[in-house]
């Protein structure tokens, strides 16, 4: 099947992130969902409508940067004789112009383009494709048209042992995508924000995007007075809760004495094992550390 995506030429990264800005990338299309774990709707739309600048990679993103050729080099080493080609290639849908990606590389047999090559690295491997990861691919696979093969997922985790994961292309969540995008989209056209989350994400989109003005003052309306009530009486909750649960900690430490493992009937409900904290900004020590069985509990009449 041809590549039909069509490319997007960039000069240098202010170019690519700026034409980036302009459409919804595949690394983006979790986050316009609102089912990114890590970048929120609300961080994305102000991303999108200039309200922030775009933020520095963090120190993951940038390992993976720089560990992306290398992987993508093995993965050609081992899967001879494809070639791993496209690399950063930009591409918009041929009709949904909106609709575009970055790949890290297309397989290619010969000219033939076969499938997109999406590489990850992370601390673990996965049992199968997180969902995030799942719509970033299945959109690469829709932007530039290679539906008929798998696509590849390259993982490098913390073990250094090259793992590979198929993703077959799903046209019906291809159509979700499409349904469930609209309200994001609008929210960026019309510049009204999403609503806010819990997320750190957002919280620090807020906090980038209000910087603050020394001696300003708002006037609040009923319904704002009430958040402010709310967040005092949730504050007072919060620290209630967290009082209990240093008092049943403390209680079930004390039943388990010197006991490494807490049962009952056979089941283990709670562990309290020593550990070593090792010394980088603080000094070495050990402490032992309560685990609830949580699982195990629930069997428990």
């Amino acid at each position: 099947m041809p590549l039909n995506g069509i490319r997007v030429p960039y000069t240098d990264e202010a170019d690519w992130l700026e034409k980036r800005r302009a459409g919804i990338g595949a690394s983006q299309i979790a986050a316009a969902l609102g089912l990114d774990p890590y970048t929120s709707q609300y961080s994305l739309w102000a991303e999108k409508t200039g309200e922030l600048p775009p933020g520095d990679p963090s120190e993951p993103m940038l390992w993976g940067r720089r560990l992306e050729a290398a992987i993508l080099d093995e993965w050609e080493s081992r899967n001879q004789p494809l070639q791993a080609r496209e690399r950063g290639s930009m591409f918009r849908h041929h009709y949904e112009t909106w609709a575009t990606c970055t790949t890290d590389g297309v397989a290619y047999e010969g000219d033939d383009p076969l499938f997109p090559v999406q590489v990850k690295t992370g601390f673990v491997g996965w049992d199968e494709i997180p969902d995030h990861v799942a719509l970033q691919v299945n959109w690469e696979q829709y932007v530039t048209g290679l539906i008929e093969h798998p696509a590849k997922v390259v993982l490098l985790p913390a073990s250094r042992k090259l793992l590979e994961y198929d993703h077959e292309y799903d046209v019906d969540l291809t159509v979700s995508v499409l349904a469930g995008i609209g309200e994001f989209r609008s929210w960026v056209e019309r510049r009204v924000p999403p609503p806010v989350d819990a997320s750190g994400s957002t919280a620090h989109a807020l906090a980038q995007r209000f910087l603050g003005n020394v001696g300003e003052e708002v006037e609040l309306e009923g319904v704002e007075v009430q958040l402010v009530r709310d967040l005092l009486a949730a504050k007072e909750s919060a620290k209630l809760a967290q009082e209990r649960v240093g008092l049943l900690e403390n209680r079930v430490k004390e039943a388990m004495g010197n006991a490494e493992v807490a049962t009952f009937q056979g089941r283990t409900l709670a562990t309290w094992k020593r550990q070593t904290r090792k010394g980088y900004v603080v000094e070495p020590s050990e402490f032992r550390r309560l685990l609830v069985k949580e699982k195990e509990l629930a069997h428990v009449g």
